[in-house]
């Protein structure tokens, strides 16, 4: 059941100090192996010429042999990716 708060009671202008839980959740987190994740960004990741990979814009070659495989293969995009080494089957596919 629902208990009727009465219109006299006020609400908590701010949630109560949560440092008897934080202590709580520390020595749960303390059982837990911890992880460390650390995001992607131009410095950390890897240049796309060592991946044999590339992300973002295509270039103007990389369109022009899209095209001439699409004319070549139509929708064969094994045959279009081995034309295109920096992009992947599912770059060229999409």
């Amino acid at each position: 059941p629902i208990p009727n708060i009465k219109h006299s009671q006020q609400p908590l202008s701010h949630p109560p100090s949560t440092s008897s839980s934080s202590s709580s959740s520390s020595s749960k987190s303390s059982k837990k192996k911890k992880t460390t994740v650390t995001m992607a960004t131009t410095q950390t990741a890897t240049p796309a010429s060592t991946q044999g990979e590339n992300t973002g814009r295509w270039t103007a070659e990389e369109h022009r042999l899209f095209l001439q495989g699409l004319d070549q293969h139509g929708k064969g995009w094994k045959k279009i990716a081995s034309l295109i080494k920096s992009r992947t089957v599912v770059q060229i596919r999409t």
